[in-house]
């Protein structure tokens, strides 16, 4: 700070103050720049997150195969059996929420008649 204060002194104020408007100029597009990316890099990563639904089920999911060939008894197995159904209802209303996927039809995809 002690070095810039003695610039300004040996030079005229015009270019103290055209020194001080660049350096605040530099300052406010660093920021814009910085939050800029930060914006597209926070959208960017939100597009490959598993939403909420999601945090249990693939685990869920490959638990149970698992699971059932290590059952010690057919109550064990059956059991597990049960659960398959249930959990594969959960998926499906996991990915309608997230990415709607009962809303989407042949005929946007490019199928049917032409």
């Amino acid at each position: 700070m002690d070095q810039i204060l003695e610039w300004l002194g040996q030079y005229s104020a015009p270019l103290g103050l055209l020194l001080g408007f660049g350096a605040a100029l530099i300052d406010v597009l660093q920021r814009v720049v910085e939050g800029a990316v930060q914006a597209e890099l926070d959208s960017s990563n939100k597009h490959f997150l598993l939403k909420t639904p999601f945090h249990r089920l693939p685990n869920a999911e490959a638990d149970l195969p698992l699971a059932s060939v290590n059952a010690k008894s057919s109550e064990e197995w059956q059991r597990l059996a049960e659960k398959t159904l249930p959990l594969n209802d959960e998926l499906r209303e996991a990915m309608n929420q997230v990415f709607g996927i009962e809303a989407i039809r042949w005929d946007l995809l490019g199928g049917g008649a032409r």
